[in-house]
């Protein structure tokens, strides 16, 4: 089997699991038309490999719908690498010009938000300033769940991260 052939019965794969909220490898089969085991071993695979990441999502209805643009100016670009990988607050993090940074953070509240900005300065030097523009997500909008609160590193900024 060639190489771009079975890229794309991965992607094709993947894709499949767009609409299940659960690894379901029998109806991924199903859509893809691929066997049921090389779809389980495929998919086992991608996971192993770190490609793949199957995790729960929550909705801001229960997370909180408050939404910031948090942008990190001269920060410590490796934590915060870190941190966006493992707050549950954290949508996403992106790293620009090297030493810049922005996460997307939510919450039930701007203080809540201001909670987790509080650890960012406290872990970073942000000696350029970290500047932050607030908004809404959409009532349909889901978070991903990355860490389990009890064993989250940064408990000292929140209690209770997802649901009260």
């Amino acid at each position: 089997m060639s190489m771009l052939r079975k890229k794309w019965e991965e992607a094709r794969l993947l894709y499949s699991l767009v609409d299940v909220s659960s690894v379901n490898f029998s109806e991924a089969a199903r859509k893809t038309g691929l066997n049921y085991w090389l779809v389980r071993s495929r998919v086992l695979r991608l996971i192993k490999k770190g490609y793949l990441r199957i995790t729960p999502t929550i909705s801001v209805q229960i997370a909180g719908n408050v939404v910031a643009i948090v942008r990190v100016k001269n920060g410590e670009t490796g934590y915060l690498t870190e941190f966006s990988n493992k707050c549950n607050k954290v949508i996403a993090g992106i790293q620009l010009n090297g030493n810049e940074y922005t996460l997307i953070i939510h919450g039930r509240s701007k203080e809540e938000i201001m909670k987790v900005v509080e650890i960012v300065k406290k872990y970073t030097n942000s000696g350029g300033g970290i500047e932050i523009e607030f908004g809404k997500l959409p009532p349909d909008f889901y978070v991903p769940v990355k860490t389990d609160p009890s064993r989250c590193p940064y408990s000292d900024c929140y209690q209770d991260c997802l649901a009260k």
